[in-house]
């Protein structure tokens, strides 16, 4: 096979008996705490595995040859708190057992299988001004932060001020829901995507999208915005069905091309 990542999806409860056999090509792989049983040989002979993400919570035995012939290097990203119980567990000494989740200057991360991270909810709520970096370093190796998670603010009712770094990519939903105290936000030119009612259950009233965005599906549900600037000159794509706002801006010369993009918007673009 040439494929080089594979995620399984949640759901998946069994890897069969040389699924992965000799996939020389693969680098990566996540699999889902709903996985149960991998069997002889999943991942034998995968000479280019580099980073396997498992997400189960309680390991479980395997057999010693699921995971023969993978680079001595390979390293094995497991749930916060659980690697002592993977390394109780036969069969996943193949790898260098590292936990996904740290914390910097207060900050919560959780690795990925491609060397970035994501910023998720920390053990306490965030709270004040929270600036993010564009890259953390943590034991020696250096990260990208790419993305924040859909739990990662949520219900910080303290949290006043958030700086996303250039260089995330996307944003989750509900993101920012419950933070009472947020008024305002700018999000950086490097996000191409944010997913569904990002601002719902939020005070804010100015949000700045920069100009990489792609595809926006919602801004707000049931919380009026004051202003919405879309830096943009090609207009993204847009659900407006569940659009809420006063103003909205866009770029000199892209009024008709938004109002053309965005017909089901009934607030004035200029």
């Amino acid at each position: 096979s040439n494929l080089t990542s594979i995620t399984i999806p949640y759901g998946v409860t069994s890897i069969g008996s040389f699924a992965f056999y000799g996939f020389t090509n693969l680098i990566s792989a996540v699999i889902p705490n709903s996985v149960n049983k991998i069997q002889t040989r999943a991942f034998c002979n995968c000479s280019s595995l580099e980073c396997v993400l498992s997400e189960i919570v309680e390991p479980f035995d395997i057999s010693s040859n699921v995971f023969d012939g993978i680079p001595s290097t390979a390293i094995l990203l497991v749930p916060k708190g659980t690697k002592a119980k993977y390394e109780a567990k036969s069969g996943w000494n193949k790898f260098k057992i590292i936990e996904s989740e740290f914390e910097v200057d207060g900050i919560s991360y959780k690795r990925s299988v491609d060397n970035s991270v994501s910023v998720v909810a920390g053990d306490e709520k965030y709270t004040g001004k929270i600036v993010i970096p564009s890259q953390v370093t943590y034991e020696g190796e250096t990260y990208n932060v790419t993305s924040v998670s859909s739990t990662a603010f949520r219900d910080c009712s303290d949290l006043t001020c958030v700086y996303l770094p250039e260089g995330l990519k996307s944003m989750g939903s509900m993101m920012f829901s419950g933070c009472t105290s947020l008024t305002c936000l700018n999000i950086p030119n490097s996000v191409t995507y944010i997913e569904t009612e990002f601002t719902y259950g939020s005070n804010l009233d100015k949000v700045v999208i920069g100009s990489g965005i792609q595809k926006l599906v919602q801004l707000a549900i049931g919380k009026k915005q004051t202003a919405l600037a879309a830096l943009a000159t090609t207009p993204p794509d847009f659900d407006v069905d569940q659009h809420i706002v006063d103003y909205i801006y866009v770029p000199n010369g892209c009024v008709t091309a938004y109002k053309d993009a965005w017909s089901g918007v009934t607030t004035d673009i200029s």
